[in-house]
């Protein structure tokens, strides 16, 4: 059974029984108070200065002024953090003192940039669609197969021609690219002979770990030049920077291969 609306009577205006674009933001509803409490809020917003919703809100006990004045302050420096280039749920973050004001702008600025894929892991998409990738390691050299899993410090693989699946550390890891392209890319790397000659080894401890600042990473893709990257058994990779993640990076490099690169895998210039 459908309802008839059959609005103002009086008038004969038609009006929707419930228009939400004229309904009080959630959380801001008016409470309902007796008139002596009602006069009591509206003297709480004078003094305070806080929104009689608010007052309401505060008379009827569910919140204190202070805890309005607070988040009415949240709002206001929410609002300057967006004036400066600052996404609103980074604002929000920052004023809370859940985050930083100078990662807030550096994830902006990444997230204005290449989309929201910051924190993403680019062996993630052949885990998903069980593509084959090709991982460089460490020690090993290329090895061809599919990424089964990817835990919070390993990634599980089936070797092509193996049935056996293994699990290899991250930091053991150099770069990917998918089959097609590795080889493209193998053409393309060097060797730096003096890092070579350091004998160093993957990096598996915390502190041998390189990882550029937010600065350096923005200007890696703000230059749009070629870089030389040297890894720390001396292997190098020279190309273009396309993205930046929290843990890796794009390289498009000569001939046109791109390869994923990671930052634990480069020694510190």
């Amino acid at each position: 059974m459908q309802l008839k609306n059959d609005g103002n009577k009086e008038t004969g205006d038609k009006k929707p029984f419930f228009d939400r674009r004229k309904a009080p933001a959630k959380g801001r509803l008016l409470v309902k108070l007796k008139s002596d409490k009602r006069v009591e809020a509206e003297k709480i917003a004078q003094r305070s200065g806080i929104p009689l919703p608010d007052a309401c809100r505060v008379v009827a006990g569910q919140t204190t002024v202070n805890d309005v004045l607070k988040g009415l302050m949240a709002k206001e420096r929410m609002k300057k953090l967006a004036s400066k280039g600052i996404e609103m749920s980074l604002a929000g973050q920052v004023a809370k003192g859940f985050l930083s004001e100078k990662k807030a702008l550096f994830l902006s600025e990444i997230k204005k940039r290449q989309g929201g894929d910051y924190h993403s892991q680019g062996l993630g998409k052949f885990a998903e669609t069980g593509g084959d990738a090709a991982i460089a390691v460490f020690s090993r050299g290329v090895l061809k197969g599919k990424v089964t899993k990817i835990s919070k410090y390993s990634i599980n693989f089936i070797e092509a021609g193996s049935d056996g699946e293994e699990e290899i550390p991250k930091h053991d890891l150099k770069f990917f690219a998918d089959t097609a392209s590795m080889e493209k890319v193998a053409d393309e790397s060097g060797i730096n002979n003096k890092v070579r000659s350091l004998n160093l080894a993957s990096s598996g401890e915390k502190k041998d770990r390189y990882k550029p600042d937010e600065t350096a990473l923005l200007g890696m893709l703000n230059d749009g030049g070629e870089r030389r990257f040297t890894m720390r058994d001396g292997t190098t990779l020279s190309g273009a920077v396309t993205f930046v993640r929290r843990y890796e990076f794009g390289l498009r490099l000569k001939n046109g291969a791109e390869a994923t690169v990671f930052f634990h895998a480069l020694i510190a210039s």
